[in-house]
């Protein structure tokens, strides 16, 4: 399965898969010192201490027995354990427990040593790596191990498009534990178990004594692993989960958590005892030992990008590592005397730059400082905020910037790529105000360089056209947004030859908006190339779209972008999601019900949250205050008034035909099924949508906010589509979940008498049969998955005179705001 991160952009030049693994491979070995006796590992250079044990394998599951597991068995074991980058114990990283099974008298998988009976087992105290994408991987190394101008290039491609790394990478070197032996390890990556796949683990059971008292110091991991091991030994249960889920789990995107899938598997496979020793962390074993996740028997076969990197990465280093040093290669059936050989008493350490590269460094940063007000920092600046709710929510930021496209290059678009967009960004519906600088819907903030992002008011305001005068409604479902055609544009201009930096610097100038000379710089060297870089990333990360139906204006497909974030490849299969956006004003009365088109969720928190992450936000960067403030706003939002002339007396009449055939029982306030979800087997509505956020998918989101106070805690899934009030639901047409039915009277129809096909994403108004009156745009087709408009029969079997009084008393339909 493909990972759920684009392949990276910009790589291309390397050679593609193999041209990775080389690149890789070579900055590996490179940043090992070359000075005999110094030549340390480029990862987990710091070591705590190699230690003696044994690895006794009992019983084991009849489908698990594979490989080392076939038979019950004892074997003496090298465990190692060591810092993933830090010299200083007490600062927070990664930290490693390598596992070297000794005495196997089985097949190995490596052909490099031939006469070695090993298995090895490298396991870090984090559950997940941070990217499962080569491209990336070889982005993060060469910034870890590079030095001065090399690292220029992944820099600009990770300010551009890897930001979401960063956040992983934190979590990945942010445990700061007390003692090697009590922490929790983990492989990241998956390995063949016969014909299963599994990532193992490794869990300390709890130590008979009373841990030791270390004091704080540079080396307080080691002195912990020997105060312990001193005076008791230390047992790990050895395990493995089991995949189970292939979508939910995939091989290939090591970032993705195994274990908390539903119904996940997990299982003991055998238990490894440290014997009570003495530890020397200065002894010559724990630095000269070399690991390898393919120092292997064929059962255990290493799996994914990663794994594969990996062989030749660390066998190059290892071999870079022991030449340098004068160690003999490794024979793994004893410990070879070469592995005795006294090390110096020197701290492992990394190369440092030339003093003069260090120098031109320090005042290049200086210079960027000055000139750009810290233009390249990739800490995001502060939100812009302001004065009132209004416009907060038409412009102010939800933290969705991160990704965002740089609003240097984005302004000029419209004039570069005139031809495909002969109105500007009205081509895509949004909504321009007279003064301002983005359409509605849209937040800048500095993020290395501005960047503009999604906010709320992107899916949620709306022009409507009525009586001749166009009106701006805050809140209601932005019907003309093609936010898909948006997002594809993206990555048409991104490959385009049309986008240059001379294209980007002249727009600017023809504008009145010239750049100055530091800006010119990054739209040559980083924001124009990182864009081109993107391309192949954009493709990849909206491939599902191009295979499904199309959106159309006023409609978006949540749950399969959710589903391509987490690896569920939606452009393989046929499930669709697609619903019309909904209105936002009033919310205070819908809290106590359930949200969304399926009512998967009764928390208007998380709903919140969930449209924020959807529309761009990351987790880390979630900016819940002004959301939250958004969402107390829209909580008495009033929604906006029909704004032509109602037929009295007919709406009267429509009320009492309202309340005979129990409308509210549904979708009144204290109604009986206000806010809950009338089955599929009753409504009988297109089910695709429902069908889409199945068990399996809705416990994904248990996994969102992991980590932080707001974590994801109501989503369900559900059998049909909640019941939403009908305030100004004059301004919310197309109607029913997929927006499938263009107008109130085609609704109040038997569904072979809708319309199977009509165009949307205008403003014109039909005040007679109330919806909107296209009569050119998107064409819509009611018969493509997900589209169908059958269902919802309630009504349908009014004589036409009860519709039409129906219809004029829905038209100024409201309800009193909260109590």
């Amino acid at each position: 399965m493909a990972s759920r991160e684009p392949a990276r952009p910009g790589k291309s030049e390397t050679g593609g898969e193999a041209g990775l693994i080389d690149s890789i491979a070579r900055t590996n070995a490179e940043a090992i010192s070359t000075v005999p006796g110094l030549a340390r590992r480029p990862q987990h250079p710091k070591h705590h201490g190699c230690v003696r044990a044994r690895f006794i394998i009992g019983e084991v599951p009849e489908d698990l027995r594979h490989g080392l597991f076939a038979l019950p068995g004892t074997y003496d074991a090298l465990v190692r354990f060591s810092n993933g980058r830090q010299l200083d114990d007490r600062k927070r990283d990664a930290h490693g427990m390598a596992i070297k099974v000794l005495g196997i008298d089985r097949e190995w998988l490596s052909a490099e040593n031939p006469d070695g009976r090993v298995q090895d087992f490298i396991l870090v105290d984090h559950e997940t790596f941070f990217t499962g994408d080569l491209g990336d991987y070889d982005d993060i190394n060469t910034l870890l191990l590079k030095r001065g101008l090399a690292r220029l290039k992944p820099l600009s491609r990770l300010l551009f498009t890897g930001f979401y790394l960063f956040g992983r990478i934190r979590a990945f070197v942010s445990h700061r534990p007390v003692s090697p032996l009590a922490s929790r390890y983990f492989s990241t990556t998956p390995y063949r178990l016969g014909d299963l796949l599994v990532k193992y683990t490794a869990t300390p059971r709890p130590v008979p004594v009373d841990p030791p008292e270390v004091k704080s110091g540079r080396d307080q991991l080691a002195v912990a692993l020997r105060e312990t091991l001193i005076r008791c030994p230390v047992t790990f249960e050895f395990g493995v989960d089991v995949q189970i889920d292939p979508a939910a789990q995939p091989i290939d995107d090591p970032s993705i958590t195994w274990s908390t899938v539903p119904g996940a598997r997990h299982e003991k496979l055998a238990t490894l005892e440290i014997f009570q020793q003495d530890v020397d962390q200065h002894a010559p074993l724990a630095e000269n030992i070399a690991f390898s996740p393919w120092n292997s028997l064929p059962a255990h076969e290493p799996v994914g990008a990663i794994n594969l990197a990996r062989r030749q990465a660390y066998e190059s280093a290892a071999c870079k590592r022991h030449e340098v040093n004068g160690v003999v290669p490794p024979v793994f059936a004893g410990i070879p005397e070469s592995y005795k050989m006294q090390q110096p008493s020197v701290s492992p350490r990394n190369d440092g730059m030339p003093l003069w590269l260090a120098i031109v460094a320090v005042l290049l940063l200086i210079a960027c400082l000055v000139l750009e007000g810290k233009r390249l920092t990739i800490k995001p600046g502060p939100p812009q905020t302001f004065d009132n709710p209004v416009a907060e929510f038409k412009y102010g930021s939800i933290g969705a910037e991160w990704d965002g496209f740089p609003y240097m290059v984005w302004r000029e678009l419209p004039a570069i790529f005139k031809d495909e967009l002969p109105e500007g960004w009205r081509s895509f519906g949004f909504i321009e105000e007279p003064g301002q600088e983005l359409p509605i819907g849209f937040s800048i903030r500095r993020v290395g360089v501005p960047r503009v992002g999604f906010n709320c008011a992107t899916c949620h305001s709306a022009e409507v056209t009525a009586g001749g005068n166009t009106m701006l409604l805050l809140g209601a479902p932005a019907e003309t947004l093609d936010i898909q055609s948006y997002i594809l544009f993206l990555g048409y201009v991104a490959a385009s030859d049309k986008l240059t930096a001379d294209a980007v610097i002249e727009s600017a100038a023809q504008a009145g908006r010239p750049l100055g000379p530091i800006d010119r710089l990054l739209v040559r060297t980083i924001l124009v190339p990182g864009i081109k870089d993107q391309a192949d990333g954009l493709a990849t990360a909206f491939s599902w779209m191009k295979v499904k139906p199309q959106h159309g204006p006023g409609r978006t497909d949540a749950g399969n972008n959710w589903r391509a974030r987490w690896g569920y490849c939606p452009e393989k299969d046929e499930a669709v999601g697609t619903v019309d956006f909904p209105s936002v004003w009033n919310q205070g009365i819908r809290e106590g019900g359930w949200f969304h088109w399926d009512g998967n969720n009764n928390s208007l928190i998380e709903r919140n949250y969930s449209a924020a992450l959807a529309g761009g936000a990351k987790e880390w960067l979630l900016q819940r205050g002004l959301i939250d403030a958004q969402a107390e706003w829209l909580r008495d939002l009033p929604p906006p008034a029909y704004p032509l002339p109602v037929n009295a007396e007919m709406a009267a009449d429509g009320a009492a035909i309202y309340e005979r055939e129990g409308c509210g029982t549904c979708h009144d306030p204290g109604g009986e099924s206000f806010g809950q979800v009338t089955p599929l087997s009753d409504l009988q509505t297109d089910p695709a949508r429902s069908d889409l956020f199945d068990e399996a998918f809705v416990s994904r989101f248990g996994d969102v906010g992991k980590g932080y106070t707001w974590r994801f805690s109501h989503y369900r899934a559900t059998d049909g589509y909640a019941n939403t009030p009908l305030d100004a639901i004059w301004a919310r047409g197309p109607y029913l979940h997929n927006g499938s039915v263009p107008t109130l009277r085609a609704l109040l129809s038997l569904p072979e008498d809708r319309p199977a096909t009509f165009y949307r994403g205008c403003t014109d108004f039909d005040p007679v049969d109330v919806g909107f009156a296209c009569e050119s745009g998107f064409l819509f087709d009611t018969q493509l998955t997900g589209n169908g408009n059958g269902g919802h029969l309630y009504g349908t079997g009014l004589p036409d005179g009860e519709k039409s009084a129906l219809i004029e008393y829905l038209k100024s339909k409201q309800y009193a705001g909260r109590s």
